[in-house]
């Protein structure tokens, strides 16, 4: 395995060593996303108004702070911190709209002397998130300190999404 020796003898490494050194193995992201779409549709002398939109978001985040396995991380006062931080912040925003106009003729065809107009709106909004957030010692590692072991992982994901459609 590997050693990490901040605090190793002066001599043998030919420099003074500050006894409150630490060692830190940090990993952090964050990820900011941000996305509007529309639609829109207007008929006129028409039956029929559709329109949708549609807004699809996959996210896909590993953040670690992580010292492998087989390790040996020696720091006398200064302690050993491993975090690991990941952030994925999502705003949406989908709208949709749809018209239908009639210009006062009839259908002559329908027996009943009426108009049939339809109009329909619909708007959707899809988040696929995926966060890994991980900090961690791997196997058969060693933690030499007499300093404060600190192991933290936080995901401090934000995810906002609006849709609507008005026909």
């Amino acid at each position: 395995g590997d050693d990490v020796d901040v605090n190793a003898d002066a001599a043998a490494n030919n420099l003074e060593a500050h006894a409150l050194q630490g060692i830190t193995i940090r990993g952090t992201d964050q990820t900011t996303i941000g996305q509007d779409a529309g639609g829109g549709t207007f008929a006129l002398n028409g039956d029929v108004g559709l329109t949708g939109s549609v807004a699809v978001i996959d996210s896909d985040q590993s953040v670690w702070g992580t010292a492998l396995g087989d390790n040996t991380l020696r720091s006398k006062g200064g302690g050993v911190t491993l975090d690991a931080h990941g952030a994925t912040d999502i705003d949406t925003l989908v709208i949709a709209i749809a018209g239908v106009v009639d210009t006062g003729s009839s259908n002559q065809q329908s027996s009943s002397g009426g108009d049939i107009k339809f109009a329909g709106a619909g708007a959707v909004t899809v988040n696929l998130v995926d966060n890994e957030v991980l900090a961690e010692v791997g196997a058969d590692s060693e933690i030499a300190t007499t300093g404060a072991l600190s192991i933290q992982a936080a995901d401090n994901s934000d995810i906002t999404s609006d849709s609507g459609g008005v026909a």
